[in-house]
């Protein structure tokens, strides 16, 4: 069935909104969200944890689009009727379609993989890789790897028409050093050494720079 819940592989973590709904759009309802990245070499982040990627999900997202409209294409939306749900990639993400590029993002890290979003109304359960609850917002940030557990929906509201992914629970499995897409910068990457060597204190010249 297209709307079983089901785990992800693992997949890179971006934009996580775990513990706070966020509305990404003006008047739009607020909902806690992440974006999944899967390397579009195929190759698993980690090898020792199987799970669906991204080919898995498209075929799980033509499932939930033949559940809601059948199997006749002529009965689907305009939209979604003349894709290849194997290969299409949605240029801008309001064409029903949930696979983007991630070369074409304007994100640090996108690059070289395929992305998607997964959204819930309610929060999300957040464990580590040991089961443990996350409690801690500081925890989670974008470039973690994770895996997820989720379900494909076919959506008609208010004139839109589409494929979606609805977000039950999410598993932080590994942090091996990468940060972006929402993620915390490194200090080093931040802040310049400081010591008595380089210690230059305050200058009056500063003041010229107020005119």
């Amino acid at each position: 069935m297209a709307n079983e819940k089901i785990v992800t592989g693992p997949f890179r973590l971006a934009f996580p909104t775990l513990f706070e709904p966020r509305a990404f759009t003006d008047g739009g309802k607020p909902k806690y969200s992440i974006t999944m990245l899967f390397p579009k070499n195929g190759e698993s982040l980690l090898p020792k944890v199987g799970g669906p990627g991204i080919m898995e999900l498209r075929k799980l997202a033509l499932a939930a689009v033949k559940e809601k409209w059948g199997e006749d294409k002529a009965k689907w939306p305009a939209n979604l009727r003349n894709i290849s749900f194997a290969d299409y990639v949605s240029p801008n993400g309001k064409d029903g379609f949930p696979v983007r590029d991630g070369d074409a993002a304007e994100w640090e890290g996108f690059e070289g993989h395929w992305y998607l979003k997964a959204s819930s109304d309610n929060q999300p359960g957040l464990v580590d890789a040991k089961v443990n609850p996350i409690l801690d917002k500081a925890e989670v940030f974008g470039g973690l790897i994770c895996r997820a557990q989720i379900t494909a929906f076919a959506y008609d509201s208010n004139g839109s028409k589409g494929v979606s992914f609805g977000l039950s629970n999410v598993q932080v499995l590994k942090d091996d050093g990468v940060c972006y897409g929402g993620g915390r910068q490194k200090p080093e990457d931040v802040f310049d050494a400081f010591g008595e060597a380089g210690a230059t204190g305050s200058s009056s010249s500063d003041d010229d720079d107020w005119g």
